[in-house]
């Protein structure tokens, strides 16, 4: 799971470098701001009008150690990040 979020952050580089057409780092800071549905190996993310909280599904799983498997718990769209 740790590599998707990986995937992620990569994925959202390599979107924000294309749609600022730019390496230099103000431009794409801003081009991911305005990201909307980037394509990412998690599902889309938005960061267009979130003030600067992702718009993704986070899934929560719960671990069945004996079993080696993950039980499906429940999925939400974060509107704040706790810490704020």
């Amino acid at each position: 799971m740790i590599a998707a979020l990986g995937g992620n952050a990569a994925c959202l580089i390599e979107e924000s470098v294309t749609q600022a057409n730019s390496t230099d780092p103000v431009a794409v800071r801003d081009a991911m701001a305005n990201l909307v549905e980037a394509p990412c190996p998690t599902g889309k993310i938005t960061y267009k009008g979130q003030n600067g909280i992702p718009k993704e599904d986070v899934v929560v799983l719960k671990a069945d150690v004996p079993n080696k498997q993950f039980q499906f718990e429940t999925r939400f769209i974060p509107k704040t990040v706790q810490g704020e």
